[in-house]
């Protein structure tokens, strides 16, 4: 009877033993159930907000951030400026959840967000992501086209930092890149004893031509397809009343100086040995047929700490021995954006220094005649032509604003 009775209870401690750990064994599976889960969802959560990212480059690069809106608010952008607010774009990938995804003003950082199952929950899992940006400005070439880039013989394209100093020994680089859209057969024509230092690039299909003793130290491809905005002139300046022409056809005066402001006039046609002077910061609009001009000798000085934003609707001819912007020497201070729309918009040409950026995307480009570029040149057709030489100032990489574009990520983290 004893021995019934020990055997009992042994069954009985086996049985609470056995208990205790498949209890133990069920409360562990729903906890690695549980942890399972909320692994694959902080992934969701991760790729969600990856995506946030993907879809806001893309804005930033392809849509001009038509597809955004003003953070807080449901105005709509209509373009990647978007009355300099942050942006914001929202998006939701089937039942796997949202994400949602803010460009800073400056578009040089995008913080994004993904949720699972759902922003709209209280139990949601979240991610957040920051990316850094680089690029995006549209002076990453030393000279660009949508259409043809034509070179003439003894010319020079390279590259160097303003940021490190002048250009010469010790500053100079092979990033002096070229490059089109167009995919034409000889998209870019290259002509006898031409040295480029960097790559040169053309639209799908087309193709380089190349004379004799000329060299190319990097790669060439054929896959570009980058956008070229128009020129917005902003509206601070169209609404400004036109003061006229800066220099008055009969006038006596040769040397005019802008402070700091924002100023409107019909054109800043130079007469020979006249000096324009900038100081502060000065944004220009030009509305003449003839926006800018220039005599024998010309000089235009960008003071120490200064910076010239000129948009013009007409010409610009920038010639004979002209020296633009050789104070600092800084060209991101003297940049020149073009409405313009008809033949030969832009000439520098006839011995002239130019310290500056030109972007016009709708009308050609010309650079001739012992001219010296240091900065960038874009034009819907760029010609470099006898003993010319454009210098690329590297340092326009980090130049934002008008005909931005090319975002790329530097830097990515999770916060």
């Amino acid at each position: 009877m004893n021995k019934r009775g020990v055997a009992l209870i042994i069954s009985y401690m086996v049985i609470a033993v056995l208990t205790v750990l498949g209890a133990a064994f069920m409360l562990r599976s729903i906890s690695e159930g549980r942890i399972s889960n909320n692994y694959l969802q902080s992934n969701q959560a991760l790729w969600l907000a990856d995506a946030g990212i993907q879809k806001a480059v893309w804005e930033l690069n392809k849509n001009s951030c038509v597809g955004c809106s003003q953070c807080g608010t449901v105005t709509p952008c209509a373009n990647c400026t978007c009355s300099s607010a942050s942006k914001c774009v929202s998006g939701t990938l089937g039942s796997f959840g949202d994400y949602d995804a803010t460009i800073d003003s400056a578009n040089t950082t995008i913080t994004s967000i993904g949720s699972v199952p759902s922003r709209s929950v209280a139990n949601k899992v979240t991610r957040s992501v920051k990316v850094t940006l680089t690029g995006g400005s549209v002076f990453s070439y030393a000279s660009f086209a949508q259409g043809s880039i034509s070179i003439s013989p003894n010319t020079l394209v390279d590259s160097y930092n303003s940021s490190l100093g002048d250009y010469g020994i010790g500053n100079t680089g092979s990033n002096g890149d070229i490059g089109t859209n167009s995919s034409a057969s000889g998209a870019i024509t290259i002509g006898n004893n031409v040295s480029i230092y960097g790559d040169a690039s053309t639209g799908p299909s087309g193709t380089i031509t190349q004379g004799s003793n000329t060299q190319i130290s990097g790669s060439t491809t054929n896959t570009n397809n980058v956008t070229l905005t128009p020129v917005v002139v902003p509206s601070n300046l169209t609404s400004l009343t036109n003061a006229g022409d800066l220099f008055p056809a009969h006038g006596t005066a040769t040397s005019k100086t802008l402070s700091a402001g924002n100023y409107k006039y019909s054109s800043v046609n130079i007469p020979g040995n006249g000096t324009v002077t900038i100081n502060g910061t000065v944004n220009l609009y030009l509305t003449g047929s003839s926006s800018i001009s220039t005599g024998n000798n010309v000089n235009i000085v960008v003071a120490s700490g200064a910076k010239l934003t000129v948009y013009v609707d007409g010409k610009v001819d920038i010639s004979n021995n002209a020296i633009v912007n050789n104070i600092s020497k800084i060209p991101a201070n003297f940049q020149i954006y073009s409405t313009y729309s008809g033949a030969s918009g832009v000439l520098l040409d006839n011995n002239t220094e130019f310290y500056g950026a030109v972007y016009a995307p709708t009308t050609s480009v010309s650079v001739s005649n012992n001219v010296g570029v240091y900065g960038a040149i874009v034009g819907q057709t760029v010609n470099l032509a006898n003993n010319s030489s454009v210098h690329y100032d590297e340092a326009l990489r980090q130049v934002t604003g008008q005909g931005s574009s090319g975002y790329t990520i530097s830097d990515w983290q999770e916060i």
